[in-house]
């Protein structure tokens, strides 16, 4: 028996109402969708944007630690070379190399065997070792070490936690003769990283080449 004519229209009215809605869910749904991707793709590229600027940041502050290191290596080595081993003129010039980088803690220097002879803080009396160090052992045991980086260490002398960079020292004949060594307190790194605005869940890791921790904030 055929419908009544208000009650077909009534029918295929909801049909259409329903449809419509479930068009309007679909395209709400593909938009959240696609909303989504796009911030998930935006997040990435600030994100990597975020550790270019701090890989290179970073690695400008080791370039100009190196070259420190090396103008120290090339004096020492000369005094060696010259025979004229002043204790406290050595002392006197890493302090005023250290005073060029005011991010470092420390600049020192040992000998042979790993005692700190030089630099800003060392005791004339009882003078602390390094010898137990893995930068000192790398560069003692390796000539063509170059430019050591270190794991997070206590510092024997400052007291802090800190990054060593390190560079070997060489007598004239080409023997090993010690190394020169800077200090950047981890506090430092921190300071750097709380500067960035990385969100309320965000957070910045700092890793070694073994993915051991250097550095977190917060």
């Amino acid at each position: 028996m055929p419908l009544p004519v208000k009650t077909a229209f009534g029918k295929w009215l909801i049909i259409g109402v329903v449809l419509t809605n479930l068009i309007v869910m679909m395209m709400v749904a593909f938009s959240i969708v696609q909303s989504r991707g796009l911030s998930v793709e935006s997040a990435k590229v600030t994100t990597q944007n975020l550790v270019d600027v701090l890989a290179h940041n970073i690695n400008n502050d080791i370039v100009k630690v190196d070259i420190l290191l090396q103008v120290c290596v090339d004096e020492i080595e000369r005094a060696y070379t010259a025979e004229k081993v002043d204790g406290p003129a050595l002392t006197a010039f890493l302090e005023r190399q250290q005073q060029r980088l005011t991010h470092i803690e420390s600049l020192r220097a040992t000998d042979t065997q790993g005692i700190a002879l030089y630099g800003l803080g060392v005791p004339a009396i009882s003078p602390p070792s390094m010898a137990d160090r893995d930068y000192f052992l790398l560069q003692r045991d390796n000539p063509n070490a170059g430019l050591v980086i270190n794991k997070p260490v206590l510092s024997r002398l400052n007291k802090i936690w800190v990054l060593n960079v390190s560079r070997r020292i060489n007598y004239p004949d080409g023997s090993f003769a010690g190394v020169v060594f800077s200090g950047t307190a981890l506090a430092y790194y921190h300071k750097v990283f709380a500067g960035l605005n990385v969100g309320k869940r965000g957070a910045i890791n700092l890793r070694d080449q073994d993915m051991g921790a250097v550095a977190r904030y917060p």
